[in-house]
């Protein structure tokens, strides 16, 4: 039930990475990708479609690029704030459905010969301290280059549904120095007829090029549920078990003093006790031994 923090359904997804004899550089690279999102997004049925270096809940543990905003002096440069660092194409928000805040996404204009600009996560926001980030500059190379912050938008459980989401920043595919390629198409229809759209479309580009794993996001994410449903099961059933040694070992102990005390009961009777009298004794002292476990349970 918790928000991922984007849209997954009607979303499939699949990877397409280059082989480097063949694409040893980002522009090469992206004679193939740019071409590849433009042939998925005018097919029929596609509702937008868009390429990454990372799918959400596809990897665990994210980055830590050390950053650093302009105007503030860094004391100790081992000790800079870290941020997750994202490549994506300009329609990556549209097709997670992950709503822009402040700003604006990106365009096709974010190229590489136009000032260098980023996006980032409301996680991120924090290191400005309250102020506008919008406009502002960070650098994550030691201040040899500089990327303005034009967009904020929502933050994504990348890592975990059961995880806070940590600061990120989102780099545009055309000024991004290399990345593996992630494909996300959001279809108007089942997602399912996406997937040999997207075989279609990388081997019109390149027929010798692999695309795999081809999934949609709400695969991924019912595999990254497997295990904690797995381990809820375990413990239902274990728990389950403990119930029934539990009710079978006390309805032992009664049954054991019910034997033991059947003289005793045929006095009582004898001396006037009912039936149910008898049998609510019994269960009267069953339920003190049941309160008093319980209690010890407790502690």
């Amino acid at each position: 039930n918790v928000d991922p923090g984007y849209r997954a359904d009607q979303v499939m997804s699949a990877e397409v990475f280059t082989n480097f004899t063949r694409y040893p550089d980002t522009p090469s690279q992206l004679r193939l990708y740019l071409p590849l999102i433009e042939n998925l997004q005018g097919a029929p049925g596609v509702v937008s479609a868009a390429i990454t270096n990372a799918i959400p809940l596809s990897t665990l543990q994210p980055g830590a690029i050390p950053f650093q905003i302009e105007g503030r002096v860094v004391d100790n440069p081992d000790k800079r704030p870290t941020t997750d660092g994202r490549v994506v194409s300009p329609d990556y928000f549209k097709t997670l459905g992950i709503p822009v805040l402040q700003g604006r996404a990106f365009a096709e204009t974010d190229a590489a010969e136009t000032d260098r600009v980023i996006v980032i996560n409301q996680s991120m926001v924090r290191h400005w301290e309250g102020r506008d980030p919008l406009g502002s500059r960070i650098s994550t190379d030691n201040g040899q280059t500089w990327a303005t912050v034009v967009g904020v938008v929502a933050d994504v459980k990348q890592f975990g549904l059961d995880r806070e989401s940590v600061a990120q920043v989102y780099t545009p595919l055309r000024q991004s120095q290399g990345l593996a390629g992630r494909i996300l198409v959001r279809t108007s229809g089942d997602p399912a007829s996406a997937a040999q759209l997207m075989k279609n479309a990388v081997r019109a580009l390149d027929p010798d090029m692999p695309i795999k794993n081809i999934r949609t996001l709400g695969e991924i994410r019912e595999e990254y549920l497997a295990t904690p449903r797995l381990t809820a099961a375990l413990l239902a059933i274990f728990a389950g078990l403990a119930l029934l040694v539990s009710m079978a070992g006390l309805g032992g102990v009664i049954a054991t003093s019910v034997s033991q005390r059947t003289q005793e009961f045929g006095l009582r009777m004898a001396l006037g006790a009912t039936r149910n009298g008898v049998l609510g004794m019994v269960v009267q002292q069953g339920l003190k031994l049941v309160i008093s476990g319980l209690l010890l349970g407790v502690v």
